[in-house]
């Protein structure tokens, strides 16, 4: 199991994939809780699921400290029942790397649901819930969108809420999280290169 880190706010999720991996408080910073977690490797994901996690059709970023946010990546989830049709990746888990998800910045997933295509092409909004249904066989869910006009009215529903989902979720402004995540991440670099623990 890799070790994998993410910033908390109360609500415990890490790579979905496979399984929930345990969570391990390991301090807190400011008014947020650093968890560390046990997530599966590609490796692992490959061995339990029998699928190579390059298989996926989709590649969609989510933030696991948002409750509404984690019900339908539950529900997506089981929907996927261990295929590897959709790459389900936590953009608050402090080993997020934009280099690894099309540039992707943590502050732009958290303001926008996203996803990355195999070939490269990122989706946002409504698109990505269309591209994910579709790959689990659930397009019909979405196919209204594809009406004329329903598809842009669509879009500014999601916006709305895209814009208020911080908020209506309990949780501070985007700017103070992205602050945070990067003193985080700080920490984290220091440790890396001056922490020593005694055992």
């Amino acid at each position: 199991m890799a070790f994998v880190g993410s910033l908390g706010t109360g609500f415990t999720g890490s790579r979905v994939a496979v399984s929930r991996a345990p969570v391990r408080s390991v301090g807190v910073m400011g008014h947020s809780r650093v968890k560390m977690t046990l997530a599966p490797t590609r490796e692992e994901i490959t061995q339990i699921s029998g699928v190579a996690a390059e298989g996926w059709k989709v590649q969609l970023l989510y933030d696991s400290d948002c409750p509404l946010c984690m019900r339908e990546v539950n529900f997506l989830t089981k929907r996927d029942g261990g295929r590897g049709l959709v790459d389900f990746v936590d953009v608050s888990d402090l080993s997020y790397s934009a280099e690894e998800h099309q540039g992707i910045s943590f502050e732009d997933a958290m303001g926008r649901i996203h996803a990355v295509l195999p070939d490269g092409t990122v989706i946002t909004g409504i698109d990505v819930f269309v591209t994910v249904y579709e790959a689990l066989g659930m397009g019909w869910v979405y196919a209204v969108t594809k009406i004329p006009g329903v598809g842009k009215i669509a879009d500014s529903v999601y916006n709305m809420w895209a814009d208020a989902r911080l908020q209506l979720t309990g949780r501070r402004e985007l700017a103070e999280l992205v602050k945070e995540r990067e003193e985080a991440l700080a920490e984290v670099q220091d440790c890396e290169t001056s922490c020593k623990i005694e055992w």
